[in-house]
């Protein structure tokens, strides 16, 4: 059901996209009413930005727009991604001064907000031991090939010889280029990666495996793969020096959280928010077309 947020309407097709956002992200059974609340939190902050009449200026719309284009590989790459064209641009411009106008707000809201002292960031760090810990890690390569059809042996097939060959004691990037349909990791190289960065089939297989090991052909959504393991590196716990500099940034976003987080409380108690009446139909045409 649509909602008004003094005034302004917020459509039940955007509540509903919202949640689904949400709940593909592990938003659980509330979604939809963390959806709505989002909702209704961000035209209370456009308003209220809006109201300030916070100046953006020409310099800060480009540098907002480059920062979304290199977040998504490039302008082209952002442009196909979303399925814009040059005519949107305008839009686009739009959206990044809204943006703009909001973070001004926030700094405004928070420029009160103190940093953490030494002393706090190094007794957060003593009392919250768990959270400083550098997990399991591996370094993989592997080949994967994407079956064209649910008869396609031919796949499977080719992932054998290769792996035939891997075990013979062949090279595994050259291998990767001459078998693997992804060519976006050189010599199919997946870097170093912690449990929840790959899909699960993925990560089973990985981490299940020795340094050095070969796997079995193995299926996941993307294709069938290979791997490899070629380092891994055990859990330990990160001394302080390793995350003082972070963990002081993250206790003073969170004080910073808390603050606005309040302030928005107050802007909904504020606000005037309900249940957005169905528009009328529209009335028939009288006989004769008149």
């Amino acid at each position: 059901m649509a909602i008004l947020v003094n005034g302004e309407r917020i459509e039940d097709q955007a509540i509903q996209g919202e949640a689904m956002r949400l709940q593909q992200a592990g938003g659980g059974p509330d979604a939809a009413q963390h959806a709505q609340r989002n909702l209704i939190d961000q035209v209370l902050m456009r308003q209220e930005a809006a109201r300030r009449a916070y100046a953006v200026g020409p310099a800060e719309i480009e540098q907002g727009l480059h920062k979304l284009f290199v977040e998504q590989g490039g302008r082209e790459a952002f442009f196909q991604r979303h399925r814009l064209t040059e005519a949107d641009e305008p839009r686009l411009r739009e959206h990044v001064v809204t943006s703009r106008r909001i973070e001004k707000l926030i700094d405004d809201i928070c420029a009160e907000v103190p940093a953490p002292d030494a002393a706090a960031v190094r007794a957060y760090f003593d009392e919250h031991p768990d959270e400083f810990v550098k997990p399991l890690r591996v370094r993989a390569s592997h080949i994967v090939k994407r079956p064209q059809g649910s008869d396609d042996d031919g796949t499977l097939v080719a992932l054998c010889e290769a792996r035939r060959r891997l075990q013979a004691g062949e090279d595994f990037a050259t291998l990767a280029a001459e078998y693997s349909d992804c060519h976006s990791e050189p010599g199919g190289d997946l870097g170093f990666f912690a449990k929840g960065q790959m899909v699960p089939g993925f990560e089973v297989v990985a981490f299940s495996m020795a340094t050095g090991e070969i796997s079995p052909v193995f299926m996941t959504q993307f294709g069938l793969h290979i791997m490899q393991v070629f380092e891994r590196e055990e859990p330990r716990p990160l001394d302080f020096a390793e995350v003082e500099k972070d963990l002081a940034k993250r206790l003073h976003e969170d004080a910073r959280d808390k603050v606005f987080g309040e302030y928005l409380e107050q802007l909904r108690a504020k606000a005037k928010i309900q249940t957005a009446p169905e528009p009328k139909p529209g009335k028939g045409k009288k006989k004769g077309g008149k």
